[in-house]
């Protein structure tokens, strides 16, 4: 009887466990979740690649970028600054 509570104890815990990570990301997505989730089905063959693939995914929610062309041409700028000084 003993061991029966324990399994069911166990097998309840790990039915609610859940990926919050990745559901976070999927949350923020919007439009571009369709995107991720065939990345994710692309790779359901191989584990390794499907675990990585995972765990990219699971930390990218807080990470983003800028696109700007403001930004673009500080680059540029920066870059030709540092090539002038090579002569």
């Amino acid at each position: 009887m003993k061991k029966l509570i324990v399994l069911l104890s166990v097998l309840g815990m790990l039915s609610c466990t859940r990926n919050m990570g990745l559901e976070r990301t999927f949350q923020r997505t919007g439009v571009n979740r369709a995107e991720l989730e065939k990345v994710l089905r692309h790779y359901e063959g191989d584990g390794r690649k499907h675990r990585a693939a995972l765990f990219l995914l699971e930390r990218m929610v807080d990470c983003y970028g800028y696109d700007n062309a403001r930004i673009d041409s500080m680059k540029r700028l920066k870059y030709l600054s540092s090539l002038s000084g090579r002569e």
